[in-house]
């Protein structure tokens, strides 16, 4: 096993007894983790273990005081074990494997925002008490090791290779959906191992959904162009949002773009360990709100700022409107946006690692300074 992974999952083993036996609501003797595809797919499993490839969607790990895991796996999964270097035993149906390997603890720790209310219910039914350690666990993710770091390098320059590859991409007449195809098969071809989320592409008025969903939209001249969306390498995220005109953009098209891309800009200057998430937030928003006043269009941003990612695309932590000191070796997104419904909306997004020294934009080569416009789509 990484003698890393197992003195971070050890450090964290004692803050969390510690925690508990303060809180004087018992203690903790053993951690469970489970990635089980049907008892929450635990992405912590890949934290604790230090695995970075293969699916194993049926396993569960126990990690032991001294950082020490063994795997729980399904015996189809007994190659993709034996990879990986550590103990494991080979789950047998009817034979409660996993609770025997429990006995002689009594405090089993979980990720009480991960695990399912059957799979934690038939872990109390045997007399086992479960302390939530959700809060370490959440902590000690938010810091990444330098072997997290450098995936989350490669993920991102995947992405940032594949958004400044879309203004080629885009086609008068193609819809939502097959631009956003086209990018998590570009995402693929350049080496993601899958996409990180489901890839946003949004044209015209949709582009003022955050979240929207693809759809058969098809690309008219004059539409905003907003893609947001992340590869995988190593099991770790990026997340990246470029946003592109059809043609000539109108003089309100460009004023909104410049407006988010300042903003950003002046989130970015400020970003350093130790910065207040909160305050970063207030900033951004406020400036975003000061634009649709002067403009005179109805929009704003909201959301936070940005968000932590890792294992997840959002990894737990938010520059948000909570107060949050940003730690070292965190990565994140800068991500101000402005959405006016009927309009259309600009969401500028970037992956960000802060270290001690400063920051380092991780997908800093996808082009951003000015709204790019996609040729071939004019009237």
């Amino acid at each position: 096993m990484d003698i890393a992974v197992k003195r971070r999952n050890r450090e964290l083993f004692a803050r969390a007894k510690e925690r508990i036996q303060k809180s004087r609501k018992g203690s903790l003797d053993i951690i469970y983790i489970t990635h089980h595809e049907s008892a929450g797919a635990d992405r912590s499993f890949f934290f604790f273990t230090g695995i970075a490839q293969g699916n194993l969607i049926y396993a569960s790990c126990v990690v032991s005081r001294d950082g020490s895991v063994h795997l729980f796996i399904h015996e189809l999964e007994e190659a993709e074990a034996l990879q990986t270097g550590l103990p494991y035993t080979i789950i047998k149906l009817g034979e409660q494997t996993v609770i025997k390997a429990l006995q002689g603890s009594k405090y089993v720790g979980i990720n009480a925002n991960a695990i399912t209310l059957q799979e934690s219910g038939a872990i109390k039914e045997k007399r086992f008490q479960l302390v939530n350690i959700n809060k370490e666990i959440e902590d000690a993710r938010a810091s990444k090791s330098q072997a997290e770091i450098e995936r989350m390098r490669q993920s991102a320059a995947i992405a940032a290779k594949v958004a400044a590859a879309i203004p080629g991409m885009a086609r008068p007449h193609m819809t939502e959906k097959e631009l956003a195809a086209l990018i998590d098969f570009e995402m693929a071809c350049a080496g993601s191992e899958r996409p990180a989320f489901d890839t946003i592409v949004a044209f015209g008025e949709n582009s003022a959904v955050p979240h929207a969903q693809p759809s058969g939209r098809k690309l008219k001249s004059g539409d905003f162009i907003l893609c947001d969306f992340g590869a995988t390498a190593g099991k770790m995220c990026s997340d990246i949002t470029r946003v592109y005109c059809a043609g000539k953009p109108s003089a309100q098209q460009q004023a909104m773009y410049q407006a988010v891309y300042k903003v950003q800009r002046d989130a970015l200057a400020r970003l350093k360990a130790g910065a207040n998430g909160n305050e970063l937030h207030t900033a951004a928003e406020a400036a975003i709100d000061e634009f649709f006043r002067t403009a005179k269009l109805r929009g704003k941003m909201g959301h936070g700022l940005g968000h932590s990612i890792g294992l997840y695309p959002h990894d737990g932590k938010r520059i948000g409107r909570t107060d949050f000191l940003v730690p070292e070796n965190f990565v994140t997104t800068i991500e101000p946006a402005g959405y006016a419904p009927g309009f259309g909306g600009v969401r500028i997004e970037d992956t960000v690692l802060v270290t001690r020294e400063g920051i380092e934009v991780l997908t800093e080569k996808a082009p951003k300074k000015d709204l790019v416009c996609v040729a071939g789509c004019e009237i």
